[in-house]
């Protein structure tokens, strides 16, 4: 039987199974979205992802004001496990936005690129927008503002 471990900054939401990809889609390629100049600035807009096969993903909520390094610790130190490809992250905005976005708040995810961890800040008001920061980045806003959390189930 899997069990789940969601440490006490959160409180689980929601569970999404997403279907593979080829990844061959990056966070810019998604029509009308806002993507902000990190991803230029961090080389996050250019290359494909991997293939990715079925992957179930949680929905989080963060109830308690932390750094997002240690909400993404809290679950694993080994995050790797935690990392979504841009192209799952673009089949989630695009199948289950009430579920990636269920309020104003925003979403965060985690992906890697050039063997570095970044956070990715997402939001929808009138449109997408997106943020990237590197995971250790003092410059990641308010985690007031993010109140809801998506990574990979992690099976123990």
């Amino acid at each position: 039987m899997k069990k789940r471990y969601i440490p006490t900054v959160l409180r689980f939401e929601n569970a999404i199974v997403i279907e593979g990809s080829n990844g061959n889609r990056n966070i810019s390629d998604l029509p009308g979205a806002n993507v902000h100049s990190d991803f230029a600035k961090y080389n996050l807009n250019n290359g494909l992802g991997q293939t990715t096969g079925q992957t179930p993903v949680l929905i989080c909520r963060i109830v308690k004001e932390e750094k997002p390094h240690k909400i993404f610790t809290a679950l694993t130190y080994n995050l790797n496990k935690l990392v979504l490809t841009q192209n799952q992250i673009v089949d989630l905005v695009e199948n289950y936005p009430d579920q990636i976005f269920p309020s104003e708040f925003c979403t965060l995810f985690l992906i890697k690129g050039a063997n570095k961890f970044y956070v990715i800040s997402a939001y929808k008001y009138s449109k997408l927008h997106f943020f990237a920061e590197e995971i250790t980045s003092k410059n990641i806003g308010s985690i007031f503002l993010h109140r809801y959390v998506a990574f990979p189930e992690l099976v123990y």
